[in-house]
């Protein structure tokens, strides 16, 4: 009598994903690889393939099993990983300021990463996927920061709606030790460290400020249109910073260095900021914040072509001599928040490029008339 096989492999369930690693251990490593860098891959195989309908393609199911396994297994191991980095509470401590204020700025638990090899790799893991990781990997530049809320991970999103709710994280990627505040100043304004004469803010101030922005992230409410988003960052991480250590200058450098950003996009938030520091309404929505950007920026593109051409000037101090004419000649074509958006401009070119600022104010506009034949 023949003896009986017993290396039958499964017919199905999560048994035949074991046997399967078990007997192609390079194949299958493969295709686990390819399920955590693009979940979509564990579909390689067509459910109609052969002929056989959708209920008897049990590789099918075996892919979805795997790609579960590997999804729950990712966000167990990042979950637990992010608990060894330390709270909001704990940094703030150890920069001396009242760890209360962490509080102040989110109800949810924020961990905080360094810009070394443990902060970037467990940023690089944020989320199991190709875009998003080649996103965060670009993200991880020194001199950048950013926090990932609790929709950001699968488990945390999955948690806000149990009774451990109270387990939600927000793992926040501080700027790097080494950006001094004029770098920040050019990493929001795109203006050359080179243009910029003078900072009034330490490099120390320079960073809590982003950190205070980037823990306003982890707030439930700070879960807001783009613009409005980033708005609430600034408005209430900022200016929280800059009235705590008693110092306005941080509120105005950040105030200004946006200012100077002259495109529409979510960190167009200067005009946000500008109402909470003067006790103003904020802006309603997106649209009531970019589009005076946008009114604004054509109107001292258009003077600038017609009537500066002839002009050599850095392009910040061209665009605000350029807005202060437009203001002085057209301003009442403008609406209230798109002349105001027009003011911070030129208030931050006078506050970071005050020297610079004033030659370009004595420089004359008119061409020079023809030499006579």
């Amino acid at each position: 009598m023949k003896a009986p096989n017993n290396n039958t492999p499964p017919t199905g369930g999560l048994s035949a994903i074991f046997h399967s690693a078990a007997m192609n251990r390079v194949r299958t490593a493969f295709k686990l690889a390819a399920i955590y860098l693009a979940p979509p891959a564990a579909y390689w195989i067509h459910p109609f393939r052969h002929g056989r309908p959708l209920r008897e393609n049990r590789s099918l199911f075996r892919a979805l099993a795997a790609t579960s396994l590997v999804l729950v297994g990712h966000e167990a191991i990042h979950g637990a990983t992010g608990r060894l980095f330390p709270t909001g509470e704990d940094y703030l401590e150890s920069q001396g300021l009242d760890p209360a204020l962490a509080r102040q700025l989110s109800d949810q638990t924020i961990r905080v990463r360094q810009h070394n090899w443990a902060g970037r790799l467990h940023a690089a893991n944020d989320m199991p996927s190709a875009g998003v990781i080649s996103g965060i990997m670009l993200i991880n530049i020194p001199g950048q920061a950013h926090a990932i809320p609790n929709q950001g991970s699968l488990l945390n999103h999955a948690l806000r709606y149990t009774p451990l709710r109270e387990f939600v994280e927000c793992p926040v990627m501080l700027q790097a030790p080494d950006v001094t505040a004029r770098q920040m100043v050019s990493y929001l304004s795109g203006i050359s460290p080179a243009q910029i004469e003078r900072v009034q803010i330490t490099d120390a101030e320079s960073r809590l400020g982003v950190a205070f922005h980037e823990f306003r992230h982890c707030a439930t409410d700070n879960r807001l249109s783009p613009t409005l988003t980033e708005g609430d960052a600034d408005a209430t991480g900022v200016l929280l910073l800059s009235r705590s250590l008693e110092n306005p200058d941080i509120a105005k450098t950040f105030l200004y260095a946006r200012a100077l950003g002259r495109h529409t996009s979510s960190h167009d938030t200067a005009l946000v900021m500008d109402a909470a520091m003067n006790d103003r309404p904020l802006p309603p929505d997106d649209k009531s914040v970019n589009q005076p950007t946008a009114d604004v920026f054509a109107l001292a593109d258009m003077y600038a072509r017609n009537r500066m051409a002839h002009v050599a000037m850095p392009a910040p101090l061209k665009t605000a001599i350029a807005l202060q004419k437009v203001m002085d000649r057209h301003g009442d074509l403008l609406s209230p928040r798109a002349q105001r958006r027009a003011e911070l401009y030129i208030e931050a070119v006078a506050y970071f490029m005050p020297t610079a600022w004033a030659k370009a104010q004595a420089m004359p506009l008119t061409p020079p008339n023809p030499a006579p034949r």
